[in-house]
């Protein structure tokens, strides 16, 4: 049986989502009660002959009778990519005998990363349309109220429409790459069509619909957001590149469909191509015509990321530790972005900077950051990196030259496209094995030897600033609740020690 690990436990499923945490259990029977290892292998797609990872063995404990289930093991992040998939199990016993295999289907879905907040506000009131001068056109009426906008329909012979034109504080460098974001809420029996200048358009429907159009001049496309209908969006996304002359859209949203409610984005279709002569300076809202309702649209901007943060739930942010709501999923102030934006201040006192946090939980350097670099920090080309990951691949204790190796094509993939790179060394962690200590002081001293031989790249060395010196190679009390994930103290202690090696490099 496999398992999906939410909030309530372990919920026994078919389906999961990239991101999301996967175990098993499985029972086997053998009379001589010698059964001592289990072989795993999954195939991509379902009817391949070749696993998609190498198998993976694992121990069992004794067999206690004829007939045992074996619990589940350390859950894996489901890395994807999207689609149908299968898991092989098969047991050995002492005498080197294999069972048969057991064949389990299940189906891989979306593409989703975990943000920590909503897109930035350049002059911290959300309210504010910033940057644009409004104008308005169309038959039906348009109100407008605190920078928020109004869609009216109450005639259902006729749509309403409205141009928002970017004011020249929000031009834009044509070699960044840029995104848009749109804040917007739709009645039911409404639709929204978002322009983006003349080469981007896409039609949100009511809330509780599961379809998105997407269109450009060139083509157009019907997609389907995985539980979309159980979700509330919350804006449309475009990432705008210059340089490859294409866009690509996202959809970032309220998953309500767990007991927890994550933030998530979803990147929706395909990148479309357009004239990159073409610069945007407008933004185009229409509603169709035969609706009725109330259409909003409120807090536009344009966002350029400094920072990007990926990695594992230490990226992230851990929810829990502070009262203050949080923007987004998670508490703004349990993350590493928000304490270097507010150090940020001091050099750019007018509005700071603004740091994406891509971070998964349970991701480990091998196998899943790897895999994922391209999408979650490159192509937002921020100028700044920061990747704390590692702890994961200690504590499973992943062949160290495997993690080496994998660190090394992020990094210097990064810093190739001239971004620059903060690394972090590995903390101290309450549950971590003695094998994974050595493993940790290893890889903390191969870190300082890596980073010193490459310009851009710097490293927080953390470990001995957080370490209990009452009790080595477990956190200082004072800076974390669990053993593993800092408080907003914590935080706040790894930004200081993150702005450090940022300011120096900017001096």
């Amino acid at each position: 049986m496999l398992y999906r690990l939410d909030n309530a436990g372990q919920v026994a499923s078919d389906t999961f989502i990239i991101g999301d945490q996967l175990t098993f259990a499985l029972q086997a029977t053998d009379p001589d009660l010698d059964i001592s290892q289990m072989v795993v292998a999954h195939y991509y797609p379902a009817e391949a002959t070749s696993a998609y990872f190498p198998p993976v063995t694992l121990p069992l404990p004794s067999q206690s009778s004829e007939s045992r289930l074996f619990p589940p093991p350390q859950p894996t992040a489901v890395n994807g990519p999207a689609g149908q998939w299968r898991a092989d199990f098969y047991v050995i016993d002492a005498k080197g005998n294999e069972s048969d295999t057991v064949s389990v289907p299940f189906e891989v879905i979306a593409k989703y990363w975990y943000l920590d907040e909503s897109f930035p506000d350049t002059d911290g009131n959300p309210a504010t349309v910033d940057g644009w001068l409004e104008s308005v056109s169309g038959t039906a009426s348009i109100t407008q109220s605190a920078g928020v906008v109004f869609f009216n329909n109450t005639n259902t012979a006729d749509a309403c429409s409205l141009t928002l034109t970017a004011d020249a504080g929000l031009q834009v460098p044509l070699y960044r790459k840029f995104v848009v974001a749109v804040d917007v809420e739709v009645p039911l029996t409404q639709q929204l069509q978002i322009a983006l200048a003349d080469w981007a358009m896409a039609t949100i429907n009511g809330a509780g619909a599961n379809t998105i159009r997407l269109s450009t001049n060139q083509s157009a496309q019907t997609v389907t957001p995985t539980s979309y209908a159980s979700s509330r969006a919350q804006q449309f996304v475009f990432l705008i590149d210059p340089m490859a002359a294409s866009v690509r859209f996202f959809l970032y949203w309220q998953d309500t469909s767990t007991t927890t409610i994550k933030s998530r984005m979803e990147e929706i279709g395909t990148a479309q191509s357009f004239d990159k002569t073409a610069a945007p300076t407008a933004l185009q809202f229409a509603t169709t015509a035969g609706g009725t309702g109330t259409a909003k649209v409120q807090n536009v901007q344009i966002f350029i990321p400094w920072g990007v943060t990926i990695g594992d739930s230490i990226a992230t942010g851990h929810e829990g530790f502070d009262p203050v709501p949080a923007r987004g999923m998670l508490n703004a102030q349990s993350s590493i972005g928000y304490w270097v934006e507010e150090h940020s201040l001091s050099l750019y006192p007018d509005n700071g900077v603004a740091v994406m946090n891509q971070g998964v939980g349970a991701h480990k350097i091998h196998s899943d950051v790897v895999n994922r670099y391209q999408s979650m920090m490159i192509d937002w080309d921020p100028e700044w990196a920061f990747i704390y990951a590692g702890t994961n691949d200690c504590f499973n204790r992943i062949p160290e030259a495997d993690v080496q190796k994998d660190l090394t094509t992020i990094v210097d993939a990064a810093l190739a496209a001239g971004i620059k790179v903060v690394i972090y060394e590995i903390a101290p962690r309450n549950t971590f094995s003695d094998l994974s200590n050595d493993w940790k002081k290893r890889w903390n001293s191969w870190l300082t030897e890596f980073v010193s031989g490459r310009p851009n790249c710097y490293l927080v060395q953390q470990h001995d600033v957080l370490e209990d010196p009452a009790n080595p190679d477990k956190l200082l009390p004072a800076l974390t609740d669990d053993g593993v994930h800092p408080t907003v103290a914590g935080y706040h202690l790894l930004g200081d020690l993150t702005w450090a090696q940022v300011s120096g490099a900017l001096e």
